[in-house]
């Protein structure tokens, strides 16, 4: 996506797409070298190294973008192929 753009603000990254702010990654405050990804509701992410803390982020704003213009990923636009089921008949009861 052309549109995402991580600009520094103190020890933090911050993820934009154009003007809106996707969220951000912070450092953690107990473990040196750990991230967490800071969502724009103010949730936090579970421990993990920065590069995956900022594929994370761009993977949601990438899937957000697409939401918001109503496209599918190439992976949703993607068949499937239907299993093909029998129908089956019951069988008749006889007369009494």
């Amino acid at each position: 996506m052309s549109g995402l753009q991580w600009k520094p603000c103190g020890a933090d990254r911050l993820l934009h797409c154009g003007r809106r702010r996707m969220g951000h990654v912070v450092p953690d405050s107990k473990y040196a070298g750990m991230w967490r990804v800071q969502w724009s509701d103010g949730r936090r992410s579970d421990l993990t190294n920065l590069t995956r803390a900022k594929d994370a982020l761009a993977r949601f704003a990438e899937s957000e973008e697409r939401r918001e213009r109503g496209r599918k990923s190439h992976v949703e636009a993607l068949p499937v192929r239907r299993k093909q089921v029998p129908a089956t008949t019951l069988p008749e009861r006889e007369a009494a």
